[in-house]
């Protein structure tokens, strides 16, 4: 068989060989996929539903679909349900992006090579975000009815839902249900569930639980419980499928802090006139040490964030010589997803702490973080945890218009762009910032600090932005109050105009214009019809679900979708 010699180690070739046998060297170009060209959206005109959602691709408006009105629906879980952010995305690796590799036979070192190349491209080519899919809808239907929403599949439980919290990423729910609609005479009726699409009872007695816990992981989730016959409080732990009563004390200060992973809780417990902090994991409770309030923990508590005197610790477990002490007076944090970094800001400079250490100064201050759109973040009592591997790689604004980008060393880098007007907008793609200027619209690599912004739009009478998850879709309202459209920087087309509210899901634009509802994928606008007379005077995304509010005859409706074509009724206020 004829042989070629390997140009780095001279080793003999197998004809065809990419990889050397001997040393694993790439010899050879790889073979690309070819890409597959993808069809482009259509619009399609939609049709409400009331119970079973039907499905509808006419061309022509749908002839409207009479609708049973509900009884009204339960408040709190309503209130709490809009105001939680969230939205829609994937975070899973492109493997149509990976090269195709010829292995030679008898070439195990070359087949190593490989893998270890492929493994490389996956851990390293991976997203540093983690998006919200595949999640939960919650919601009463009016009628003494909770319903949960996963996949398309509802499941439904009789009372009333009185709390709700969710995981980090939405897959999960935990929800207070009550027999009785009045909260001050549930009588000991209530019960915790947690739902991921399997809905779960949470054992244990539950009556006077006011609020509940779910880990960011969805799998753990704590609760206080007063003692009305000693005047104590009891915390519990909901993991693995049990409940536990981790502790028992005359007052805990604050909410227990839980673990991403749902198995460790840090608490500050009072005790005559002394508060103390602990954290309880594998069964076992360890005292942190006194005047000690645990705001957050980690996993097997290997970073405790607290409170003490009105300054911010970081610590390793009951490690006190491990203790750093960040700042006095912090404003605002942010955590990353495994809790191993902080990143926060009092009255003077903006700091990260990286796996327990020193604080790094980043910046002057942080005003926002510029996260892509879909990114998981959950609200906690006094922070946010941020689904992110790192804060290196991730994008704030400073004061005013200054954007900074965060380097692997936790620096901050001041991005290059003449930024003016409304927010800056992160692509899917986490590097290209997409902004206006004073000429229109512009973006920018903002990781390199050499690189500089090319204009997508030119005009000088831009009032509204409106940008699809990569950036690539681009509406906005000009001063005469209409509607264009620009798909990649091509030339602005007419959609439609007078937006009094709108958004951007799956890749359309959905608005409002004079009470009326209307879709647009780049094309002219069409009026969705199939609502009765509703008038539509609100849109959000909540999740992977867009929920449109309509009112008829001073009845507020509320319909949600997850697709744009099919729409069912949540709930009647």
């Amino acid at each position: 068989m004829e042989t070629n010699k390997c140009p780095k180690c001279g080793a003999d070739l197998i004809e065809g060989a990419v990889f050397c046998g001997e040393c694993g060297a790439n010899v050879s170009p790889a073979e690309t996929p070819a890409e597959t060209p993808t069809e482009p959206a259509t619009e399609t005109p939609v049709e409400p539903v009331t119970e079973t959602p039907v499905e509808t691709t006419a061309e022509t408006p749908a002839e409207p679909v009479a609708e049973t009105p509900a009884e009204p629906a339960a408040e709190t879980l309503a209130e709490t349900a809009a105001e939680t952010p969230a939205a829609t995305g994937k975070n899973a690796f492109d493997f149509s992006k990976m090269k195709k590799y010829v292995i030679p036979a008898g070439g195990a070192l070359g087949a190593l090579v490989v893998l270890i190349i492929i493994l490389t491209v996956i851990l390293s080519g991976g997203s540093n975000y983690t998006y919200i899919e595949n999640d939960v809808l919650v919601y009463p239907d009016g009628h003494g009815t909770v319903v949960f929403v996963k996949d398309g599949k509802e499941t439904k439980i009789d009372g009333y839902g009185r709390y709700i919290d969710y995981s980090l990423d939405r897959s999960a729910v935990a929800v207070i249900i009550s027999e009785e609609e009045d909260y001050y005479s549930s009588d000991g009726s209530d019960t915790i569930y947690i739902f991921d699409g399997e809905l779960t009872k949470v054992p244990g007695d539950i009556q006077s639980v006011s609020t509940v816990t779910i880990s960011d992981s969805g799998k753990g989730l704590t609760y206080f419980k007063p003692n009305y016959d000693d005047d104590t409080t009891e915390l519990y732990l909901w993991s693995n499928g049990k409940t536990e009563r981790i502790a028992t004390g005359e007052y805990f200060y604050h909410t227990a802090a839980i673990s991403p992973d749902g198995k460790t809780v840090a608490y500050a417990e009072t005790e005559d006139g002394e508060t103390a902090g602990y954290y309880y994991t594998k069964g076992e409770r360890i005292k942190i040490g006194k005047e000690i309030i645990p705001v957050a923990v980690s996993d097997n508590a290997k970073y405790i964030y607290y409170d003490r005197n009105d300054s911010l610790y970081v610590q390793k477990g009951n490690n006190e010589d491990s203790r750093q002490k960040l700042s006095e007076n912090v404003y605002s944090f942010f955590l990353n997803k495994d809790y191993s970094q902080i990143f926060f800001h009092n009255s003077n400079r903006a700091y990260i702490s990286n796996k327990g250490g020193e604080k790094i100064t980043v910046a002057d201050f942080i005003s926002e973080l510029i996260l892509p759109v879909n990114t998981a973040v959950k609200e906690k009592s006094s922070y946010k945890t941020v689904g992110v591997d790192t804060f290196a790689g991730t994008f704030f604004n400073e004061i005013g218009d200054t954007v900074m980008y965060i380097t692997k060393k936790f620096e901050g880098q001041e991005t290059a762009i003449d930024y003016y007007g409304y927010s800056v907008k992160l692509s899917t793609d986490e590097k290209t910032l997409i902004f206006e200027n004073f000429d229109g619209l512009a973006k920018i690599d903002g990781t390199n600090p050499k690189a500089r912004e090319k204009q997508i739009i030119k005009s000088d009478e831009i009032s509204e932005v409106w940008i699809n998850d990569n950036g690539s879709q681009i509406y906005f309202e000009n001063y005469d109050d209409e509607i264009l459209f620009s798909k990649n920087g091509s030339k602005p087309k007419y959609v439609g105009e007078f937006v009094d509210e709108a958004i951007v899901f799956k890749n359309k634009l959905y608005y409002i214009s004079d009470g009326e509802f209307f879709v647009s994928g780049g094309k002219k606008a069409s009026r969705i019809t199939g609502f009765d007379d509703d008038e539509f005077y609100s849109l959000e995304t909540l999740g992977s679900y867009m929920l449109v509010e309509t009112e008829l005859d001073g009845d507020y409706y509320t319909f949600y979708t997850t697709d744009g074509k099919k729409y069912t009724m949540a709930s009647m206020e």
